[in-house]
């Protein structure tokens, strides 16, 4: 039995985070191998098991993936992993802000609007 959700559906999230912020990209395996181990410190062994391949296809995705981030090491790769998806959810952080800003904006100045617009309908109707 697997230990966690190793399916197609769940590895193909979307474009490969170290690749959003290395330009490289991981392929869906790649990344799938990375991140378990970054999040289950699984050996190679255990990630064969987990991806359903042999040993020495895993140390082939690890060594890959090693190049593609220029990471020394694994460790320096899943914390290459860990900034791309840091610097993300931080850049949607921002921009939720912007936009909560701009709808307040949007809600501070929609009475004067409405009381900008009955001005300059009573001007017409009075003419």
């Amino acid at each position: 039995m697997r230990l966690v959700d190793t399916s197609e559906r769940a590895i193909a999230e979307g474009e490969s985070r170290a690749h959003a912020q290395y330009g490289k990209p991981l392929s869906k395996r790649e990344e799938q191998v990375l991140r378990l181990l970054c999040e289950y410190g699984f050996s190679y062994r255990e990630l064969a098991f987990e991806v359903g391949t042999s040993e020495q296809t895993v140390k082939n995705h690890v060594y890959t993936v090693l190049a593609k981030t220029g990471a020394a090491s694994p460790i320096r790769a899943c914390r290459v992993l860990f900034e791309a998806e840091t610097s993300q959810t931080l850049a949607a952080a921002d921009r939720a802000v912007v936009e909560a800003e701009m709808a307040h904006r949007v809600c501070v100045n929609v009475p004067a609007l409405i009381e900008a617009l009955h001005a300059e309908s009573s001007r017409m109707t009075v003419s």
